[in-house]
């Protein structure tokens, strides 16, 4: 059930692109079906970082059962939103939170049954 949210100020002329994109990368990242991974995007955000608006983004992933290598997971992440849509890592804060199983649910069911 993996969640990945960016959030930027720049606009993403190819949302639908990107997503798809995201999806196969968080899949892959995770080793998780895509048909379980739900990405949200939220571009033209106002925000600002370190006092400047040049492009910047806030990203989350969400799973049950994050691998423990978080710098990797981060360093991919960063790597992964600086091909997609230019935006450098020292210009990324990622987020990283590995959710309990019944403190998750979906199709009306926690993710511990």
């Amino acid at each position: 059930m993996p969640y990945f949210s960016l959030e930027t100020n720049r606009k993403i002329d190819a949302k639908v692109q990107f997503t798809k994109a995201a999806t196969d990368f968080i899949s892959g990242l995770l080793e998780k079906p895509s048909k379980f991974i739900m990405i949200s995007l939220k571009d033209q955000h106002e925000m600002r970082f370190a006092g400047s608006t040049d492009a910047t983004a806030f990203i989350q992933l969400k799973s049950i059962g994050l691998p423990d290598d978080n710098e990797r997971l981060i360093s991919k992440i960063c790597r992964f939103t600086e091909k997609e849509i230019n935006i450098p890592a020292e210009r990324i804060y990622v987020e990283l939170n590995d959710l309990k199983r019944d403190a998750f649910g979906w199709n009306g069911k926690s993710f511990a049954r």
